[in-house]
């Protein structure tokens, strides 16, 4: 049973934390809801699991397309003006 099916849409670190070890890569260091940016980012969420994974996809996918090797506060604004523009 994934995260989701877990917790309904209710967010809670656990969760997120095993929703992220499952999308990292093998022989990666998995990202926790512990790093600072997806914090900000669960924060933002109001709760929701399902808004948190949004952003943290926006904020990932927005360090890779910029070719960083981490969060920043770039991907996080990116991921918030993302969220805001839907």
């Amino acid at each position: 049973m994934g995260p989701l099916q877990e917790s309904g849409d209710r967010l809670d670190i656990e969760s997120a934390n095993r929703w992220l070890r499952a999308a990292s890569l093998d022989q990666t260091t998995p990202l926790t809801a512990n790093d600072p940016v997806l914090s900000a980012l669960a924060d933002a969420s109001e709760g929701s699991f399902l808004r948190f994974a949004r952003l943290a996809a926006a904020a990932i996918e927005d360090a890779a397309d910029r070719g960083v090797s981490a969060l920043d506060d770039a991907s996080r604004e990116a991921a918030l003006a993302q969220a805001l523009a839907e």
